[in-house]
């Protein structure tokens, strides 16, 4: 089937099935114990700033949504090594028209607001990795670029720090590879290693929150319709 019922039930039992898989793979990775170091490894490794004291903070980000319908995005935090979901947040698409598919403006989106309440808070995390390849990295950084600029308009926020480097990658699902904006080329980290594995169990955590925000917000779109009829 290509519309109407059926259509959305296999897009349900899809989905259902992959956030189980998901979580297979999530339990196998939390086998691995993955630590602060392991985190300092990856960003030597794509070029980023380590910190030499406390904690060090990954984010992931990736988009879920139903046909294009209950556009949410995902936030998800690692804290040396361990998932923290007390700092977890679930974004809905704002821009977007309902029915409309486009995951890079999702992205761009949700960059823009997450700058501007880094700049507000000054919680910028040592990495932000995004759910994707080089199209969905370079709509985050434009994304995070436009928050940048609209900081700069606003009278009540002072030091914004235009051209800070901001700590960005990708990682694509296919071949794992970790794209950065300032290289071309992928960065391949060797398959089984913990470093990779940080990546992976950002990206894949950060999918089954977006999807778990996708299928509550259905579930009460559902709910309200019923109560309706």
């Amino acid at each position: 089937p290509k519309i109407w019922p059926k259509k959305e039930l296999l897009d349900f039992t899809r989905n259902q099935l992959r956030e189980y898989a998901y979580k297979r793979e999530l339990a196998t990775l939390e086998n691995r114990t993955l630590t602060r170091d392991h985190m300092i490894n990856v960003l030597e490794r794509i070029g980023y700033e380590v910190p030499a004291k406390w904690e060090i903070v990954f984010e992931c980000y990736d988009i879920s949504h139903t046909d294009g319908h209950f556009t949410y995005a995902s936030r998800v935090v690692i804290v040396n090594g361990k998932l923290d979901p007390k700092r977890y947040k679930k974004y809905k698409i704002k821009t977007l028209e309902d029915g409309m598919i486009d995951d890079f403006a999702s992205h761009r989106e949700v960059m823009v607001r997450r700058t501007l309440e880094w700049i507000r808070e000054n919680n910028l995390p040592h990495l932000i990795i995004i759910d994707g390849g080089k199209w969905q990295l370079s709509s985050a950084l434009s994304g995070i670029r436009e928050g940048i600029y609209l900081a700069t308009q606003d009278s009540e926020l002072q030091n914004i720090p235009v051209d800070i480097d901001i700590p960005l990658c990708s990682i694509a699902k296919r071949e794992e590879e970790i794209f950065i904006p300032s290289t071309k080329e992928p960065i391949m980290f060797e398959k089984w290693t913990p470093e990779l594995m940080v990546l992976q169990k950002a990206r894949d955590e950060s999918h089954r929150f977006s999807i778990t925000a996708n299928r509550s917000a259905r579930t009460k779109a559902m709910k309200k319709n019923a109560c309706l009829h």
